[in-house]
């Protein structure tokens, strides 16, 4: 019992450490659900397979980023505009959504296959390539402010440190710099 328990906490240790990992897989998941039913029953009421797959790939968009930016990512705790996040999604799934639409026409179009199958492995290629540029480029974290010393915050009652110079050394120092130059211009 004691080694169930232990696994148990390991288990639960390894899913805290892969949290994004496996809500961006899940909510991957759904995405292609979404895609591959939108796609399904726009092919059903009879538009080609190109529109159906772009409007199918739209919807799928959306989903996925109002799914990305709160559970995944965790973007909109963030406090970054989501008006300027979205615009970034949905140019870097614009990439992948041409890669979907050239994969559909080579596969139905092209070779006569069966556009659902297809669907479901062009969006298996998409899921991976859509994690890392949103995670690299559309949702990724702020630097830390131990990153950047210069913004570090300091607290309002805090005395700024200053490094007093006597007048005599500051201009003792100045006349030592300039000596060089000057030597460098007379020879």
């Amino acid at each position: 019992m004691l080694k169930t328990a232990i696994r148990l906490v390991q288990l639960g240790v390894a899913l805290a450490k892969n949290r994004e990992v496996l809500a961006y897989l899940f909510f991957g998941v759904l995405t292609t659900i979404v895609n591959t039913l939108c796609y399904s029953v726009l092919d059903r009421l009879g538009l080609s397979t190109l529109a159906a797959t772009f409007l199918a790939w739209l919807i799928a968009v959306i989903f996925a980023f109002i799914t990305n930016r709160k559970y995944v990512f965790r973007a909109d705790r963030s406090g970054g505009s989501a008006a300027k996040q979205f615009f970034g999604f949905f140019f870097a799934r614009s990439f992948t959504g041409i890669l979907d639409l050239v994969i559909m026409y080579l596969a139905v179009d092209v070779y006569g296959m069966n556009g659902t199958l297809w669907k479901l492995i062009s969006n298996v290629i998409v899921v991976v390539l859509n994690y890392f540029f949103s995670k690299l480029l559309v949702f990724r974290k702020p630097k830390t402010l131990e990153a950047e010393p210069e913004t570090r915050f300091v607290p309002e009652e805090a005395e700024p440190v200053t490094r007093s110079v006597p007048e005599e050394a500051d201009e003792a120092g100045a006349a030592d710099e300039e000596a060089p130059d000057t030597e460098k211009a007379s020879e």
